[in-house]
This record gives structure tokens, sequence and C-alpha cells, in this order.
């Protein structure tokens, strides 16, 4: 794990040295851009754990559909109200 470690590091310094801003500023983003898709996943499951307790009732009817949309504005309006 070291050695490759040193070889990505290597690799990374000469594509710096070669003008390669371009990439750093890629995988800049490109780690940001999993971090923002690994958090929004991390907080639409906990609401939805919330809306369960919440509104456990619901899923059980399945023929009642309240919520087209459980992201939508009429359930957070719901969550915030009640």
């Amino acid at each position: 794990m070291a050695a490759k470690m040193r070889v990505s590091l290597s690799f990374i310094l000469y594509l710096s040295s070669k003008g390669g801003s371009q990439f750093l500023a890629l995988q800049r983003l490109t780690r940001h851009r999993f971090h923002l898709v690994h958090t929004l996943a991390s907080e639409k499951n906990w609401m939805l754990s919330n809306i369960y307790l919440k509104f456990s009732e619901l899923a059980v009817n399945n023929r009642d559909k309240p919520f087209s949309d459980i992201y939508g504005a009429t359930s957070c309006a719901a969550l915030t109200k009640f």
C-alpha cells in the first residue's frame, strides 16, 4: 500500500511539474463531488428513517400514498409541522 502511495504521489508531482494543474483541479473536483454524493445519500437515508418513524402507519397501508415525492415540498412541510 505504501509503495502504491509513493508511486501515485510521484506521478502527481510529475504531472504538476509538467503543467498538470488541470489534472489536480479535476482530481479535487472529483473527490469533492464524491464527498457531496456520499453526504447527500447519508442525509436522504436519515430523512427516510425519520419519515418512517413519524409516519410508520402510512408505510403499512400501501394503497394510500399521501406523498408522491417523499423529498417534495408537501412532505417537508408535513414533517416540519408535526
